[in-house]
């Protein structure tokens, strides 16, 4: 994590205000200090306070805090241990140090300090959700569940996120399979949290459903408030080059990063200027080293509040602010209710909708969003030309791996799915026994790493009179050597409504058909646009029984099979999905469209 430097003034400030007060004056004064991002001065301000008073839980507390936001993780983490020491019930020392040790990669040990809480604390909800987000991401999802459900029987229904969270970890493990109920959605959706919203997407297949849904969260998080902090902006033609700024804490080994990276360095320089604002960690991979070089600026704003990000970006003087991450894990769209830019894009992070009018545009194509759905969204909808997904022509595509090297028959029809597990519904599974009972001679690759789901999943199977030796549980992989095994496979089946986005492009870069149904909102159709875009779209399917009969006739039809698979290899770098300065070039000319149009409005 890269520090940001504070000037000489506001060190000079902290000293000042330092001197001749008590430890309750100091605290107070580091507060404010903190909120208006100046952590550098806020710390030295705790450490005075804490020079008087050095047991003081919130001293201790806000130290850590600020140190944490500093990237200092081994002063935090120290400070915290010894808040937990003297102070066991403490329930804020156990936020942060599952915050800390998360942050330090020891996420084993996150894991266990938040237990530990919810185990003291039984009735904290906030510390329950975010043991189940921990082990949901270390594929852990069933050790949540007995905590869940003692929730469950306090709250019942009156707490939806509750019953939303419940239903999320079932789904995830297929509880479902070995009698369990399948959990209903409740209407009520006013009080969602944005960790379940994205959820959404994967149980609802409704436009109009979807919009009202995500119009009730934006007015709940005031996203649709213009805190109109920027009266005027800078005139578009004082400047030689529009400037672009993207917004993020993906820009690292992550599946956004995977398919921007090309994007932003084929941008065409004499005409635009590249500014990145992230709020992401330093993973220190090839690809974060790769994807900083792309930008003409890249600013680091994690330790910053929303106020102060955006007076930044209005200081640079943005034309176009681009949000990647919409309301998808750690968001930053509180930057954006700010204004700091005269036009403001949804793009790419999240698959809808924000449903709110600080966003003027959502990035979207002809086949997500056809001209009959486009009233569903709140954003004007800018269409590409071909699809609105970027990818990276340049990955590299290692030489497919023996089948049996990955657990697979050599002889037999490779279905595969490599979804998250809580796209993947009951009437997906439904729907894939029927397919594997038509094709007898086929198997299922799935990845599943969570040995709970694992067993439901084949009990399941096996219920349906299908063996378990038709079921291989893939291993997770580094990203290169995923592609190069996507090879082996046959068929990608799809999951509906929530399809795949960047695994579906990584099946189609691996000479890998995909079957999808598709629906009405723009996490259920991205499939059927992606598959446009490789002159495939004969296997996106109107409904569950075509989607069924489709698998099942390509998978029987090994003549088309193979026509299919050696199209996508032999047209793999002219396929429009994969011609990277051709998909920037077009989304040049529709930025510059938008800002000449701002222009001629006089915005």
């Amino acid at each position: 994590m890269r520090k940001k430097k504070h000037a000489g003034p506001a060190k000079n400030a902290s000293a000042s205000v330092a001197s001749n007060r008590t430890a309750g004056e100091l605290l107070l004064a580091a507060r404010k200090l903190e909120s208006t991002g100046d952590l550098a001065g806020a710390l030295g301000l705790c450490r005075n306070a804490l020079s008087i008073t050095p047991l003081d839980m919130d001293a201790n507390l806000l130290y850590a805090f600020v140190a944490y936001r500093l990237g200092k993780l081994d002063e935090a983490l120290s400070r915290l241990l010894q808040v937990r020491n003297l102070q066991p019930n403490a329930i804020a020392c156990y936020f942060g140090l599952h915050d800390v040790l998360l942050a330090m990669r020891r996420n084993s040990e996150a894991i266990d300090v938040i237990t530990e809480g919810c185990n003291r604390f039984p009735d904290e909800t906030r510390m329950i959700f975010l043991l189940d987000e921990s082990l949901r991401n270390a594929d852990r999802q069933s050790e949540s569940l007995p905590y869940l459900r003692k929730l469950f029987q306090r709250t019942g229904d009156r707490d939806f996120n509750v019953a939303l969270r419940l239903r999320r970890a079932e789904d995830a493990t297929f509880d479902w399979a070995r009698g369990g109920e399948e959990r209903g959605f409740a209407p009520g959706l006013t009080n969602i949290e944005q960790s379940e919203i994205l959820y959404s997407l994967g149980i609802i297949d409704d436009a109009a459903r979807l919009l009202d849904l995500h119009q009730a969260y934006s007015r709940r998080l005031n996203i649709t408030k213009r805190h109109n902090a920027y009266s005027g902006y800078p005139t578009f033609g004082h400047k030689k080059k529009i400037r672009i700024g993207y917004v993020s804490n993906e820009f690292h080994d992550h599946a956004v990063a995977r398919l921007l990276v090309e994007h932003l360095e084929c941008h065409d320089r004499d005409r635009f200027e590249i500014f990145g604002y992230t709020f992401g960690p330093d993973d220190g991979s090839e690809m974060l080293k790769r994807i900083r070089r792309t930008f003409d600026h890249l600013r680091y704003v994690y330790a910053f509040p929303a106020a102060s990000v955006a007076q930044r970006i209005y200081a640079d003087e943005i034309d176009i602010l681009v949000d990647l991450k919409g309301y998808t894990t750690a968001a930053r769209t509180d930057i954006f209710t700010y204004r700091p830019a005269p036009i403001q894009v949804n793009w790419l992070g999240y698959p809808g909708t924000l449903g709110s009018d600080v966003f003027d545009y959502i990035l979207a194509d002809n086949v997500i969003v056809p001209n009959e759905l486009k009233g569903f969204y709140s954003e004007e909808v800018l269409a590409h030309p071909s699809c609105y997904q970027p990818n990276d022509s340049q990955r590299k595509l290692l030489p497919a791996p023996e089948r049996i090297a990955v657990g697979l028959p050599s002889d037999a029809i490779v279905f595969c799915s490599f979804n998250q597990s809580f796209k993947i519904q009951r009437r997906q599974i439904e729907a894939w026994a029927s397919i594997l009972t038509r094709v007898p001679d086929s198997v299922l690759w799935i990845m599943l790493n969570d040995p709970v789901a694992r067993g439901n999943f084949v009990a399941y199977f096996e219920s349906r009179g299908i063996g378990e030796e038709r079921i291989v549980f893939a291993a997770k992989v580094s990203q290169e050597n995923h592609l190069a095994r996507l090879q082996c496979a046959d068929i990608m089946l799809d999951s509906y409504p929530y399809n795949a986005h960047t695994t579906c492009s990584d099946a189609l870069w691996a000479g890998v058909p995909v079957v999808t149904q598709r629906g009405t909102v723009f996490a259920s159709r991205v499939a059927t646009s992606l598959l446009n875009a490789v002159g495939l779209s004969e296997l996106s399917a109107p409904s569950a029984s075509e989607y069924e009969d489709t698998c099942v006739d390509l998978a029987l039809d090994k003549t088309r099979l193979a026509k299919l698979k050696r199209h996508l290899v032999d047209n793999r770098n002219r396929l429009p999905l994969f011609d990277t300065h051709r998909f920037t070039r077009s989304m040049e000319s529709m930025f510059v469209d938008i800002v000449h149009d701002r222009q001629a409005r006089g915005g």
